[in-house]
């Protein structure tokens, strides 16, 4: 009987493990999906987008290291996230560096 019942946890244990690697499996290609591209508009370079939503980024486990260090990039002032349309009005403005910007639609969230 013990036996039996190591050979069954054993098989169960097995049957485990091959799904547990098929999710990881999946989670790595899902990670091969993700593309990060410049925006070519955008002077010097300085704006980038990733073309997932930042719940998939939490969610997934292969994304766990890029939304890390998203997260403390930003919280250390060295990224910001901010919507493509938002970007335009500073490049169209021409604001020098006498000008005052009032900017009235700025909020978070």
């Amino acid at each position: 009987m013990r036996n039996l019942l190591s050979n069954e946890n054993k098989n169960d244990e097995n049957i485990q493990n091959q799904e547990e690697q098929k999710i990881d499996q999946n989670e790595v290609n899902n990670l091969e999906k993700i593309n990060c591209k410049n925006i070519s508009w955008y002077p010097e370079e300085l704006v980038w987008q990733i073309n997932t939503f930042r719940h998939e980024l939490k969610k997934n486990k292969a994304y766990q290291n890029l939304h890390k260090f998203i997260h403390k990039a930003t919280e250390a002032g060295l990224i910001s996230r901010q919507e493509l349309v938002s970007m335009l009005p500073p490049l169209l403005l021409n604001v020098q560096n006498s000008d005052f910007i009032f900017d009235m639609c700025a909020a978070p969230g």
